[in-house]
């Protein structure tokens, strides 16, 4: 029992970061006022990465600071470009 419970589950723990971007993305883009998506190449990040990195902290913070920027200064929202690139984030040894 104690074996299954200390085994690593992958997909649980990616689904959890891909939630949580995916949050983080929904209030950013309505603080915004234009759509902005946090990409991640998963593929890119073996199982000890994803162990001791927290994904949507690490990846989020593109995603947050522009939430903060336009939460804090709405003139800022006029100053975006109608079209911003998804912010992309991948870890490699």
């Amino acid at each position: 029992m104690q074996d299954k419970l200390a085994r690593f589950d992958r997909e649980k723990r990616q689904q959890y970061h891909v939630e949580r971007l995916q949050q983080m993305d929904k209030e950013a883009s309505a603080s915004c006022g234009t759509t902005l998506k946090t990409d991640i190449d998963w593929q890119a990040m073996d199982e000890q990465l994803l162990k001791e990195l927290s994904v949507s902290g690490y990846c989020g913070e593109v995603v947050n600071q522009m939430n903060n920027l336009c939460s804090s200064s709405p003139s800022s929202r006029s100053r975006l470009p109608s079209s911003i690139p998804s912010s992309a984030a991948s870890a490699r040894k």
